[in-house]
């Protein structure tokens, strides 16, 4: 942990060393983080929770993440 590092920049921190996300944001307020944007499959989206969790002071996360495949701009 970084000193000075936010609740929500630790978040987005594991968050981003474990998947591919887009258009992140987060809010908390007593150990409970709510998060939001966009990851590339079903399976990313499911594991939010369990590595946010794995933050130290969050105690709840609200998952607002949505799963936007990359579409193929070239078909």
């Amino acid at each position: 942990m970084t000193y000075g590092e936010t609740l929500c920049e630790r978040v987005e921190s594991s968050l981003k060393r474990a998947m591919e996300i887009h258009q992140f944001q987060c809010t908390q307020l007593d150990g409970e983080v709510t998060v939001s944007g966009t990851v590339q499959s079903l399976a990313d989206l499911n594991r939010i929770p369990t590595i946010a969790r794995l933050v130290p002071g969050v105690r709840k996360v609200v998952n607002k993440m949505a799963c936007q495949p990359e579409s193929n701009a070239s078909e």
